[in-house]
């Protein structure tokens, strides 16, 4: 997490798709879905914990210059609100 990059925007993130599946699926990460909110849903396919997504959001911060907000959907609060997301 960098505290001084700029939070990524709904548009960045669109705007970047492909390369952001790229940057998910080398870390193992898949099933991605954007929130109303900019929130970043991904699927952990492998090695559990928060190191590929941490890797991920690295990644996505320097190709996007802006840090998206990323979170599993493996929680009860991100799977609420995975009906309200779109793939990504």
């Amino acid at each position: 997490m960098n505290l001084e990059a700029p939070r990524a925007t709904t548009d960045q993130l669109l705007g970047s798709q492909a390369a952001l599946r790229r940057l998910a699926a080398r870390e193992g990460l898949s099933n991605l879905r954007l929130a109303p909110d900019g929130t970043v849903f991904v699927h952990v396919d492998r090695d559990p914990g928060y190191g590929p997504v941490l890797r991920f959001v690295e990644a996505a911060t320097e190709l996007l210059g802006a840090e998206p907000n990323v979170v599993t959907d493996e929680t009860e609060s991100a799977r609420a609100k995975l009906p309200s997301s779109a793939a990504l």
